[in-house]
């Protein structure tokens, strides 16, 4: 359950990275699209904070097993 959980904001986070992409390409002139590209740096910020995120989440994990093994090991 929690996998596809995972899936399911990875693929939300591309969808959005990309859409942003193409929203760029497609709706803003040639001429504009580095000041507008500038303005998007937002975006990078997400990623940076979801990686945060997975980080924080893969430790967590990470330690709840080592205190099984911690537990099973003791019996």
């Amino acid at each position: 359950m929690k996998k596809m959980r995972i899936i399911i904001i990875g693929l939300s986070v591309f969808i959005v990275w990309a859409g942003s992409a193409l929203i760029i390409y497609f709706f803003v002139e040639k001429d504009f699209r580095g000041i507008t590209g500038d303005m998007f740096g937002a975006i990078n910020a997400l990623f940076s904070g979801l990686a945060f995120a997975g980080l924080i989440y893969t430790i967590s994990v990470q330690r709840q097993e080592l205190q099984q093994q911690r537990k099973s090991i003791e019996m």
